[in-house]
């Protein structure tokens, strides 16, 4: 089986994992948002390390076309995250201290 047609069968149960978890995303559910976004860009990093490595077959325009698609709803997702939600999501307590220590103002 060639490099490239074992993960697209495995890239196809997870677009349909995918499709189900977008159907069911309220729009002020960040949690679930995070989540598609995080599978779009590992959709992003895998189809275009197909496209710029020149993996030649049958399906090299459907790895453009997702490697495509999958850049413009990164941004598109992130343009339309809220602000206001964006600004409630806190770290849990015992990772707080961590960004103002990196930050410099000590923990």
């Amino acid at each position: 089986m060639p490099m490239g047609y074992a993960q697209d069968l495995l890239t196809i149960l997870v677009c349909i994992a995918l499709l189900v978890v977008i159907f069911l995303t309220r729009e002020n559910d960040l949690g679930k948002q995070i989540v598609i976004l995080g599978i779009m860009g590992s959709f992003f990093y895998l189809y275009g390390i197909f496209v710029i490595d020149r993996v030649y077959n049958l399906a090299y325009y459907l790895y453009l076309a997702i490697f495509s698609l999958s850049f413009w709803s990164l941004i598109a997702s992130l343009a339309s995250l809220k602000g206001d939600s964006v600004r409630r999501v806190e770290a849990q307590p015992s990772l707080q201290g961590i960004g103002e220590a990196a930050a410099g103002g000590g923990a």
